[in-house]
């Protein structure tokens, strides 16, 4: 299940055309009311019951026309001329998503209607559903990185301009910072000290085709063969929500490792 938010909206027109009176011409306008129902959703992202689109941010808009409200702020009959309309919301747009309330980011909701007329003396209702679209990144540190390595610390990015860097201060078992990013490739580097090395050991990897709706799990851990330091591994959990995937880190060798 998804984490959803249904919005509908009816466009109403009581008279929308144009006339003249008195050799001037004059617009008449029809009315716009908003209706939002929230749906329950579940606990990938936002550990909340239900979200509620009252600050959702409102666009209405036609070739000539643009309206902004915030959700709750709208009233109940909006009058518009008549027109091609089409109808948008979000929670946040995608800068704020990646930057506030910090560095982290927060979970992005939107949506838009498909463009309808809306006739004078008719009324048009437009239905669509606000959808998580950014993914979102957690990061944990097995017990074994901490037994192998020192001042280690694990890059994620998929645009030059941002990284979040998690590291021993805001990761602990079972429990991470979690960060926010745009649905695409996502790109990650491993960092550390091994024990009685002074140079750090990296490893670099991607998630290729990270879909928007999705928590990415990677949890970092040395594997051991025969009492030595084993080959490295990437194993992934195949759910669709929640990506648990298991990224061995081999201090001997530096090198890509792909995640497939």
């Amino acid at each position: 299940m998804k984490n959803i938010v249904l919005i509908l909206f009816v466009l109403m027109t009581v008279s929308s055309c144009k006339v003249w009176i008195d050799g001037l011409q004059k617009e008449e306008f029809g009315s716009i009311s908003v209706e939002v129902d929230n749906v329950p959703t579940v606990e990938m992202v936002t550990k909340a019951d239900a979200v509620s689109a009252d600050d959702f941010n409102v666009y209405i808009s036609s070739e000539t026309e643009n309206y902004e409200y915030i959700y709750k702020d709208l009233p109940t009959f909006l009058t518009v001329p008549a027109g091609m309309y089409t109808v948008k919301a979000e929670n946040v747009d995608e800068e704020a998503s990646l930057t506030r309330p910090d560095q982290w980011g927060q979970v992005r909701y939107a949506g838009s209607s498909e463009t309808k007329e809306v006739k004078a003396a008719n009324v048009t209702n437009f239905s669509f559903t606000c959808r998580v679209v950014n993914t979102a990144v957690s990061v944990i540190f097995d017990s074994s990185i901490a037994d192998h390595f020192t001042d280690y610390y694990v890059a994620v990015y998929n645009t030059e301009a941002r990284q979040l860097i998690y590291n021993s201060l805001n990761t602990a078992p079972e429990v991470s910072a979690t960060g926010y990013f745009l649905p695409g490739t996502i790109s990650y580097m491993f960092c550390g000290t091994f024990m009685g090395e002074e140079t750090p050991h990296t490893t670099y990897g991607t998630l290729d085709d990270v879909a928007a709706a999705t928590h990415q799990h990677l949890t970092f851990r040395v594997a051991e063969q025969d009492g030595t330091v084993g080959k490295p591994e990437i194993t992934v959990d195949t759910s669709i929500e929640d990506f648990y995937q298991s990224i061995t880190v081999d201090p001997t060798e530096d090198g890509n490792y792909k995640t497939e």
